[in-house]
């Protein structure tokens, strides 16, 4: 059954995993509506007014967290020895068990988490009250354009502007739409809840830390010793033009790698690492 798909089997295990796992996510957007409104009680408190585009970053990075934590929520004993039990006999393939995990965890949760966020803080901005919130961000969430508007608008001097402008230039605006970034991003975090089967979170948090270290060091290791050999003249004669174009088709090639290409690497080893459980 591993190589084969059927849409009704497959409509099916869907049904039956949100049957088994509705409870979880009904009390996780229980806490992140408890979150949202303490965020909002805190600026009524102080008296402050926040802003469209300062909201829509808080707003993003707190989906962010929340779309990173529910895959170790909902998946925490498929791949365990007994609990997982169930899990690997169900009558569902491999294939099939793996675009449920996509359908739930990233297409339904991401959207209908990003929803109810939002209609929260459209209802909030609203409240008659001299502080709080104001404007809507559902652009800033959805839109690449909005979002990078109001990046360059935070930006304090005229020099980070323009650096943002020259970095990010030529680059398609995709790349930094926030919802995107939200499904794409949670292609890991499914893979390391699958491979781990306790302490998921821990772990998956000293990975992250680890690797994160090695490719800082990786990176900026050649780009120090390089510096270090030239010469003083040769430094300050470089072309700058060359510098920059570097620097874009690095930034470039990062981000296509990081968005398209590792995404797809993850899910791919989801599905491998699905199909070799051995309980």
């Amino acid at each position: 059954m591993n190589a084969t798909f059927n849409i009704r089997r497959f409509g099916l295990n869907i049904y039956k995993e949100l049957l088994e796992k509705y409870r979880i996510i009904l009390g996780f957007w229980a806490v992140i509506v408890l979150v949202y409104l303490m965020f909002w009680g805190m600026t009524l408190l102080l008296g402050s007014n926040v802003g469209e585009y300062t909201r829509g970053t808080v707003a993003i990075t707190m989906l962010q967290l929340y779309c990173c934590l529910i895959p170790f929520l909902i998946y925490k004993n498929e791949n365990r020895h007994i609990e997982g039990t169930f899990y690997g006999i169900a009558p569902a393939s491999t294939l099939e068990k793996t675009l449920t995990i996509f359908v739930i965890v990233t297409l339904l949760f991401p959207t209908l988490t990003t929803v109810l966020m939002l209609s929260l803080d459209s209802l909030l901005s609203v409240m008659p009250t001299q502080s709080g919130f104001s404007g809507h961000i559902w652009n800033t969430v959805f839109s690449s354009d909005r979002f990078l508007s109001g990046l360059e608008n935070s930006m304090s001097t005229e020099e980070g502007r323009n650096m943002l402008d020259t970095l990010f230039f030529e680059i398609p605006n995709i790349f930094f739409n926030p919802f995107l970034g939200l499904i794409l991003s949670q292609s890991s975090v499914i893979f390391f809840a699958m491979l781990f089967r306790s302490h998921k979170i821990g772990k998956t948090l000293l990975l992250f830390c680890g690797i994160g270290f090695l490719v800082s060091i990786g990176a900026t290791w050649p780009i120090v010793a390089t510096v270090k050999h030239l010469e003083a003249e040769s430094l300050s004669a470089m072309d700058a033009e060359i510098m920059v174009r570097w620097m874009k088709n690095f930034v470039k090639t990062v981000m296509v790698f990081t968005c398209y290409i590792l995404p797809v690497i993850f899910w791919v080893l989801t599905y491998f690492r699905i199909r070799r459980i051995q309980y």
